[in-house]
C-alpha cells in the first residue's frame, strides 16, 4: 500500500514538474518571436539607406544582401573582436565601392545611422 501511494505521489510530482517546464518553454518561445531575424534587420537598414539616398529597388536589394551577411556573421556567438573589426571595414569598403561621393557624404552626414550600419 505504501509503495502504491509512493508511486502515485511520484507520478503527480512528475506531471507538475513537466507542466512548469512547458510553461517556461512557452514563455521563451514568445520572447524569441520578438527577436528579429538577420533578414528583417537587413531589410530595415537597407530601406533606411534607400530613404536617405533615394536608391532604386535593385540597388536596395544589393544592400539587403550586404547587411544580411553582416547580421548573420554577427549572430555567431563566439565571434572575436578582430573579426568584427574586419567585418566593419569590409562593409565600409563595399559601401564606398557601390556609392558615389555625393551619396556617401549624405550617408556619412547621418553619423549615428552610418555607425550602426557599418559596425
Amino acid at each position: 500500500m505504501k509503495k502504491l501511494l509512493f508511486v502515485i505521489a511520484l507520478i503527480t510530482f512528475s506531471f507538475s514538474a513537466n507542466a512548469q517546464e512547458s510553461k517556461a518553454l512557452n514563455a521563451s518561445a514568445k520572447n524569441k518571436t520578438a527577436i528579429s531575424t538577420p533578414e528583417e534587420e537587413a531589410t530595415k537598414d537597407a530601406k533606411k539607406v534607400q530613404e536617405i539616398l533615394g536608391l532604386s529597388d535593385s540597388r536596395t536589394q544589393d544592400f539587403i544582401g550586404l547587411f544580411k551577411q553582416k547580421y548573420e556573421t554577427l549572430a555567431v556567438k563566439d565571434i572575436s573582436n578582430e573579426r568584427k573589426a574586419e567585418l566593419s571595414r569590409i562593409i565600409d569598403l563595399k559601401m564606398r565601392a557601390s556609392l558615389d561621393a555625393n551619396e556617401m557624404s549624405k550617408l556619412e552626414s547621418n553619423k549615428e545611422f552610418y555607425k550602426k550600419i557599418v559596425n
